[in-house]
């Protein structure tokens, strides 16, 4: 496809933008005046074409096979109870006040809607921004997630395989929404990326730096499930043509047919009253004989159903969901949910969570301050052992415990080796280890 160019600066660059539900739509890219290139991320192609972020976001709110799956996930991502600990697995008060801070990361959104969201923009899209808005004092105001669609990066010209900063690629990034146009601060904004980190210079029209969206390669597959979908409704709410009815009256030498105005006062008949409701006719009548032939359209015979199923397959493999997960599946038992929400979470949940979670609270700087973060799923009810594994658990927890206790080291030294043999923090440690200097009684596990 052809790709129209032009040369000029900022404000020649988003003069071809048009304001529309998600911000401005542009179908070209640019030349700089500094000789970068001017990308604007997403615009508006042919339907399902899948080859821009604009419609890949239309995808989503299509395909409800999509949806499902990427909703369904980022829920799930909710339920790891996020820590921010030091290598030691220590929690220490600068971290404690980093996660009352994030309970409202914006004026909008409370931590798991943030995340939820985040979630959602990265296994749609492949990749965000998360812009840590900073306040005079070096604090933060709000933090967002950027929705790409509504993103615009500027590329810097060179090899982009010999970076090593944002900086050095990228000459600047703008938001767009309602018409409005807002300059990011390159040094507030970080990446957040998908774990299967597949690039292509083809579809977003930037260099191989972010992940290419996982459902470009389910340009069918989705295209599919929504035609399949519609044909469905269709049948359902119009059902076309329902029979033929012909003359069924002869003369010596061929049918008399319908005149005109007897084809109106069956149509008029029909629309007026006929139907299947309490008050409606269930019959027709005719000033004329006539005849009925009945066209046999049996959603069936289209295969529809057999087509979203399969459909759906497919996009669940792509992203690691489980298909026993999804609702009305057949030959699922709960015994085989039970299993698949636990292989959803260790296989997929958990794995992509230690690859996301660091990105997008990258704006605290945990590093610089000997910390990190991550999340801890094992309360999740489906990662929770059976009863009689609890118990051995527990005794064997409550061993080590009497053990470490009845250690002759000094009670700091009982509390570093509780959290680092036990997995346990260390005010937990606190509750479980006796301190010989205090009159107090041993606590058990």
């Amino acid at each position: 496809m052809q790709r129209k160019t032009y040369i000029g600066g900022i404000t020649q660059a988003l003069q071809g933008l048009g304001v529309s539900l998600f911000g401005f739509t542009n179908r070209s890219r640019g030349i700089m005046q500094d000789g970068g290139i001017w990308y604007p991320i997403g615009n508006t192609t042919n339907i399902l074409q899948l080859d821009n972020l604009e419609e890949i976001e239309r995808a989503y709110f299509q395909c409800s096979t999509l949806q499902t799956v990427i909703l369904n996930k980022a829920q799930a991502a909710t339920n790891g109870v996020v820590k921010i600990v030091n290598d030691a697995g220590k929690e220490k008060p600068a971290g404690r006040e980093i996660l009352a801070r994030m309970k409202q990361p914006n004026l909008f959104q409370n931590y798991d809607q943030f995340r939820t969201e985040s979630k959602i923009y990265v296994q749609l899209f492949g990749w965000h921004f998360v812009w840590y808005v900073r306040n005079a004092a070096g604090g933060f105001v709000n933090i967002w997630n950027l929705n790409p669609v509504n993103t615009l990066v500027k590329w810097k010209g060179g090899k982009y395989l010999k970076q090593t900063e944002l900086k050095e690629v990228i000459e600047s990034v703008q938001y767009r929404y309602c018409g409005n146009v807002i300059d990011i601060p390159l040094d507030e904004i970080y990446i957040v990326k998908d774990s299967t980190n597949t690039r292509s210079t083809d579809t977003i029209l930037a260099p191989p730096i972010f992940p290419t969206s996982r459902i470009v390669g389910l340009k069918m597959v989705v295209s599919n499930n929504i035609a399949a979908y519609d044909a469905r409704n269709s049948m359902i709410s119009t059902r076309g043509a329902q029979g033929f009815i012909s003359p069924d009256q002869k003369d010596s030498a061929s049918a008399l047919p319908l005149l005109p105005e007897d084809q109106e006062q069956i149509k008029k008949q029909f629309q007026e009253g006929h139907g299947i409701l309490r008050n409606q006719s269930k019959f027709v009548f005719s000033p004329k004989g006539i005849k009925f032939q009945p066209i046999n359209m049996k959603t069936a015979d289209l295969m529809l159903f057999e087509e979203t199923e399969d459909t759906m397959l497919r996009i669940v493999d792509v992203y690691g969901y489980k298909k026993e997960l999804i609702a009305a599946m057949k030959q699922t038992t709960f015994t085989n949910q039970e299993t698949a929400w636990k292989a959803l979470y260790q296989d997929t949940i958990i794995p992509e969570d230690k690859n996301e979670l660091p990105a997008l609270w990258a704006g605290w700087k945990l590093e610089e301050q000997g910390l990190h973060v991550e999340s801890d799923f094992s309360a999740v009810e489906a990662l929770v052992p059976d009863p009689k594994g609890r118990e051995e658990v527990n005794q064997i927890q409550i061993n080590n415990i009497a053990a470490i206790n009845a250690m002759p080291v000094p009670y700091e030294t009982k509390i570093n080796i509780a959290v680092l043999t036990l997995d346990i923090s260390e005010e937990t440690a606190r509750k479980l280890i006796s301190d010989a200097t205090q009159t107090q009684p041993t606590a058990t596990a």
